[in-house]
């Protein structure tokens, strides 16, 4: 579906001319910050929900494992990719299989948290008069995220589901208040890499975006792009972002935005994670791992 979107998008922009008078500056700027969040506050993040599943990893293992994942699942369809997480992490680093189920669903909830709670500081950014300025808006993702943060009531639902309260650690062991909060807070930093990517990366093309309406409407592109429908969110984050930016661009400068929005945070990490990609490899090929850096 994505490349028939793609080219349904490519047949209709008529913006190309705006990528011609690129800032190089600005746009080699607005690469080094996606990279560092992207690939580094990523890892980190997975890296801190591991230890707290009772896995004393190093850094730079965890690291390498989601740098290499990068161009492995940038094709994958659907959200699918996601599967080769638990499956690389058992594999190169030794993780039991459903600590390392549990580490990657609760890494994407973190995601997931930290997305609607963009979007509900990103509604105390936009004007009154801003057509995504809604307090239902606010309101609903202000509550998914506090879902995240008070999840005693989630806790007391899953562990209905047989089985799954034996093989949770986090549902015997649930998260301190300050984990949660502190991952919220780096889950915050990662997410908001599209929403400083779409501003600096119209900057760089010259383009006249606000930082307050990229970091207050943004987010709403970056969750409609997580439907299960694309590989990666292209062909549905092109047309968002000149949904949610309309106000202060043009649909093909808004497409023009979406689209520098895909090399900064996608193309990118996915080329600079070939780097990790054949120690990755040889690791989850390996007849058995054991669990310690090589």
């Amino acid at each position: 579906m994505s490349l028939g979107l793609l080219l349904a998008i490519g047949w209709t922009f008529d913006g190309w001319s705006i990528f011609r008078a690129a800032d190089p500056g600005w746009l080699a700027l607005a690469l080094a910050l996606a990279l560092l969040l992207d690939v580094g506050v990523g890892a980190v993040k997975w890296w801190w929900i591991l230890r707290r599943l009772g896995q004393p990893l190093a850094l730079a293992d965890v690291w390498r494992v989601w740098t290499g994942l990068l161009p492995m699942t940038f094709f994958a369809p659907l959200q699918s990719g996601h599967a080769l997480y638990p499956v690389a992490l058992s594999r190169a680093l030794g993780v039991p299989g459903a600590v390392a189920v549990e580490s990657v669903v609760y890494d994407k909830g973190v995601s997931l948290a930290s997305t609607f709670a963009l979007i509900a500081v990103g509604q105390l950014l936009l004007p009154e008069a801003h057509p995504w300025a809604r307090w239902w808006i606010a309101g609903g993702a202000g509550l998914a995220a506090l879902a995240f943060v008070v999840d005693a009531p989630l806790r007391a639902l899953l562990r209905q589901i047989p089985g799954l309260a034996a093989r949770s650690v986090l549902l015997s062991r649930p998260l301190p208040l300050r984990d949660r909060l502190g991952l919220l807070l780096v889950g915050m930093v990662y997410q908001c890499s599209d929403s400083l990517s779409v501003w600096l990366g119209a900057l760089a093309l010259g383009l006249p975006l606000s930082p307050e309406l990229a970091l207050g409407a943004f987010p709403l592109a970056l969750l409609a792009s997580y439907v299960p429908l694309t590989f990666s969110g292209f062909g549905v984050r092109e047309p968002a972002a000149a949904l949610v930016l309309g106000t202060a661009l043009t649909w093909d400068q808004g497409v023009a935005a979406g689209l520098a929005v895909d090399g900064l945070e996608y193309v990118a990490p996915a080329l600079v994670g070939l780097v990790c990609l054949p120690w990755l490899l040889r690791r989850m090929a390996r007849p058995s791992a054991a669990g310690t850096p090589s």
